[in-house]
């Protein structure tokens, strides 16, 4: 059974793109499991594990802000927050941790965020109160912050829509923004420079094309997201998995 999703609720659809929920009950767990649905979308997860205690102590928990694929080694479950581009921003005032985790014991406004959202969580029965429990927490954060015009939102929507197939002056013009602006304006919203933003959407496009066109060979799925050939493919799919392509849909569970 694939991972559950989740739709955030009104008031959150500019923070939330979806929930992500798996449980050991759902299905049994392979030794990687296997979370995809690349995006450049920052994501935290909370592991639903008997290592997650619930006594006040510090917890470490990731937050990835270069998402391609997430595995877990045998966990008792995950639940996790898929945010839209700027709803991290917008949710806490500041860009994403650049870090996969945080430091244990992290005392600002994310890691107190984090912690909570950790014990909530994870005392949470059930994957829909698990749910009731991360938005009722992140109303209240956004209850106590004022609203911030984002003019950045409307140059990723631009991004998002040309599946990150633009360069950086392409992106300024635009914007109509000095690069060194563009830089700025993106590195405060989003923590990764517009470049990089660029090339997570066009590799997140990959994995939308492979759901969308199973039947899809690589040399139409390369030439579809723009990349020069092959070669060039490869390198990318290495730096954003740290593996070729068929290694790593040799270990998805759906792979024949």
């Amino acid at each position: 059974m694939e991972p559950q999703d989740f739709r955030p609720s009104t008031p959150l659809l500019n923070v939330v793109e979806r929930y992500l929920a798996f449980e050991e009950k759902d299905a049994p767990l392979g030794p990687a499991t296997h979370l995809e649905g690349a995006s450049p979308i920052h994501t935290i997860v909370v592991v639903l594990a008997s290592a997650v205690t619930l006594d006040g102590a510090a917890l470490s928990l990731p937050v990835v802000y270069r998402r391609i694929g997430l595995r877990y080694t045998a966990p008792t479950g995950i639940f996790g927050i898929l945010f839209r581009p700027c709803g991290f921003n917008r949710l806490l005032g500041v860009s994403v941790p650049t870090e996969t985790q945080l430091p244990n014991g992290a005392d600002d406004a994310v890691g107190r965020f984090i912690q909570a959202l950790a014990q909530q969580v994870s005392a949470a029965p059930t994957h829909t109160q698990r749910v009731a429990a991360a938005e009722t927490l992140m109303l209240a954060e956004l209850s106590r912050r004022e609203p911030q015009a984002l003019v950045i939102e409307a140059l990723i929507t631009f991004v998002l829509e040309r599946h990150g197939q633009l360069n950086v002056a392409e992106m300024a013009q635009k914007s109509n923004l000095s690069r060194r602006q563009l830089e700025r304006r993106f590195r405060d919203a989003l923590g990764v420079p517009p470049k990089l933003f660029a090339e997570m959407t066009r590799f997140a496009y990959v994995f939308r094309l492979l759901h969308e066109q199973p039947q899809a060979n690589w040399a139409d799925i390369t030439y579809a997201c723009g990349y020069f050939d092959q070669a060039h493919f490869i390198r990318e799919f290495r730096r954003f998995t740290g593996e070729t392509p068929k290694a790593y849909f040799a270990q998805a569970p759906h792979s024949n």
